[in-house]
């Protein structure tokens, strides 16, 4: 179990320079079927870039596509055998009864499923990627409300009132329900 430090290149960065990450790599590569991409997950020590050193001391997901191949390096030191804690999210959503009559899916850790008298669910768990949640729960579209987890609801509104805007304030798109259709 030894550390790795590679050159990533992240979309988060708008100078599309990578960054060199410390990494512990806690798990086997994970295939993202509905999007095509191999990821890998480890909980980063370190980021080196144009603007010096940080340490997150998180978990983060690495879209391996992003990773320079000839920066890859396998250090000798090691990393503990314990890994770091994983901070846990709430997540709580309803299903339409569309979705649920047919049964809910197991996407989150401590998943409990409550069945409502209109055939909706509503969802309890815990994640800890709220990313993965985003992109898990956005997929239901107008068959999922999210209704808790701090966190996860504020991320929710904000990329739906992204979302909106983008829709339906953008000057270079309509302006109203009649024009879209």
């Amino acid at each position: 179990q030894r550390l790795v430090q590679f050159l990533y290149i992240s979309p988060q960065n708008e100078d599309q320079k990578p960054r060199r990450h410390l990494v512990e790599v806690r798990s086997k590569l994970r295939f993202d079927t509905a999007r095509g991409h191999w990821y890998l997950r480890g909980y980063c020590q370190r980021v080196e870039g144009p603007n010096g050193k940080w340490t997150p001391k998180k978990y983060l997901r690495y879209r391996i596509g992003r990773i320079l191949p000839q920066s890859v390096e396998i250090l000798p030191e090691r990393f503990p055998a314990t890994p770091p804690a994983v901070r846990m999210l709430s997540v709580k959503y309803r299903l339409s009864p569309v979705i649920a009559r047919l049964g809910v899916s197991e996407h989150f850790e401590n998943q409990q499923v409550v069945t409502c008298e209109d055939g909706s669910a509503i969802v309890c768990a815990e994640t800890d990627d709220l990313f993965d949640a985003m992109k898990t729960l956005l997929f239901y579209g107008e068959n999922c409300e999210v209704l808790g987890g701090e966190e996860l609801l504020a991320a929710y509104r904000e990329t739906i009132t992204a979302m909106w805007q983008k829709v339906f304030f953008n000057h270079d798109s309509p302006t109203d329900m009649g024009e879209l259709f």
